[in-house]
């Protein structure tokens, strides 16, 4: 069975990989906007369609010094995660712990930064 994209506008235009987008957002300024959408998730006992109604991340902070990684994830249940890196003067990417998380993007954050 094929599941489309969550979401009629998505649909009418053909934009069928337009699901699950991460933007910046204006208010709350650390945050981001994920778009509706879905993906499928198999598992050794089958597959399962997880559908996001789309939302906001958790709020993002800013490291006191140097910069840091931070990556949105959303999960196997369809909850969206932020996986905050180490600040450093290079800094490197997080690792994406285990089985289950989907990175949906990497954001990088310097000291002091007050919007995305």
């Amino acid at each position: 069975m094929n599941i489309p994209p969550y979401g009629d506008n998505y649909r009418r235009v053909g934009a069928y990989f337009s699901n699950l987008q991460v933007s910046a957002q204006a208010v709350p300024n650390m945050t981001t906007k994920i778009s509706p959408g879905g993906f499928w998730y198999y598992t050794s006992t089958g597959a399962s369609y997880v559908e996001y109604v789309g939302g906001n991340s958790p709020i993002l902070t800013a490291p006191a010094g140097n910069a840091k990684w931070v990556i949105i994830t959303i999960g196997q249940s369809g909850i969206i995660n932020v996986i905050d890196g180490s600040p450093s003067a290079h800094p490197v990417l997080p690792s994406v712990p285990g089985r289950g998380r989907i990175p949906l993007a990497a954001i990088y954050v310097n000291a002091g930064t007050t919007s995305i």
